[in-house]
């Protein structure tokens, strides 16, 4: 992909391909990692691990702010830990909401499911949205704060769903 945008090839495109393939391979792993602990879980108290699935992307949303923060190769590997959190967190997520919606719908499950995966894809679009602007005109200490208090109303909105 690299040298289909132009990047060339070398030593430059090689070494970005093999952090690239090193965050996602360890995203894969923290995915394969969650569905063998949590999965069986998620029956049991399905809310529980909707509010830590809530958490986990959080922290790692924090961590993906940090990373330009650290120097050189610990950039890669908060890129590849945050990857590995997100490959879980939305996993436990999944599972869990599979549970919670069962429990509501009998009749309308594949609609609802539709509907959740819908909100959480405009979530996502509006978040990368402002995201993006916040990156080019808030200084880093603003889109800590910034992430903070969303991180806040996260997790009080997942716990609020619950309850």
């Amino acid at each position: 992909m690299f040298i289909a945008v132009g990047a060339g090839a070398g030593a430059i495109p090689a070494a970005a391909a093999l952090n690239w393939v090193l965050k996602d391979g360890l995203g894969q792993f923290g995915t394969l990692l969650a569905s063998g602990r949590f999965g069986p879980r998620a029956d049991a108290n399905p809310g529980l691990w909707y509010v830590t699935s809530a958490l986990i992307l959080d922290i790692a949303m924090t961590a993906e702010l940090s990373s330009p923060m650290l120097p050189g190769s610990a950039v890669v590997i908060a890129g590849a830990v945050a990857t590995a959190l997100k490959g879980m967190a939305w996993l436990t997520s999944a599972a869990s909401q599979a549970a919670l919606l069962l429990s509501l719908s009998k009749q309308n499950l594949a609609d609802m499911y539709a509907k959740a995966g819908a909100q959480a894809t405009a979530a996502s679009m509006v978040g990368t949205a402002a995201g993006m602007s916040s990156a080019l005109t808030l200084v880093m200490s603003i889109q800590v704060l910034a992430l903070l208090g969303c991180v806040v109303i996260h997790i009080q909105r997942c716990y609020q769903l619950i309850c």
